[in-house]
């Protein structure tokens, strides 16, 4: 019970972490930009929609490509020994990098939301359409690896229905957070000074996922001990 609450941890986290990305950082900005040309319903709300079915759609995929591997690997079947062993291992690797205590790199698509291919559209369609390819997570530039470790735990679970919940989690952290610090700011001047704050905020990202990704490698040694 404790680990996939430290994996709900982790993706709230990822959500959170995210938000000091370029591509967060720019989102703060948009969310006060299209709030007034439009409305904060209709920029806030499908932002949060689209984020969170982009997320969804993720854990969902990432957890029917589980259960087609588990078909030829029994030991990735959930109730294995291989998930909590793997989480306890990636977890304190991957944290320890966050915390620059070790260093290497993990897979990442070096690419930026392209703002300018939905410019001609309605504030309500481009903001659904942001928020579901930020959702996904992996579309774009992070260097936090707290996602990576949700993925692969999405993958070896093999359930699609926590898949749904643990990348939700995600997307909806995610959105929240721009919504919030980008309606929270009184005009573009101050939504352009918050995400100059947000991006130096950096490191204390890092050390966020770090501590979140060190706990889920506890909580999983604690499940190996007590099988």
């Amino acid at each position: 019970m404790l680990m996939p609450l430290g994996l709900l941890a982790l993706a709230a986290a990822s959500g959170i972490a995210a938000v000091s990305t370029a591509c967060g950082v720019n989102m703060v900005f948009t969310m006060r930009a299209s709030a007034d040309h439009s409305s904060k319903l209709r920029a806030g709300l499908p932002y949060l929609l689209g984020s969170a079915m982009g997320a969804i759609t993720v854990g969902i995929v990432l957890s029917l490509v589980g259960r087609v591997i588990s078909a030829f690997v029994p030991a990735i079947a959930t109730g294995g020994s291989l998930l909590p062993g793997t989480l306890a291992t990636l977890g304190l690797l991957l944290g320890l990098r966050e915390f620059g205590i070790v260093s290497f790199n993990v897979p990442q698509r070096n690419s930026q939301l392209n703002y300018a291919a939905l410019a001609g559209t309605g504030v309500s369609l481009r903001m659904l359409a942001f928020g579901f390819w930020l959702g996904v997570g992996f579309l774009t530039f992070s260097p936090y690896a707290g996602l990576h470790l949700l993925g692969l735990a999405t993958i070896l679970l093999a359930d699609p229905l926590t898949g749904a919940v643990f990348f939700g989690a995600f997307g909806i952290a995610r959105a929240l957070t721009v919504i919030s610090l980008g309606l929270s700011a009184g005009s573009w001047e101050d939504a352009a000074s918050l995400a100059d704050l947000v991006a130096a905020k950096y490191n204390l990202a890092h050390r966020l996922i770090g501590g979140t990704l060190l706990a889920v490698a506890g909580l999983a040694s604690l499940g190996m001990v007590a099988r």
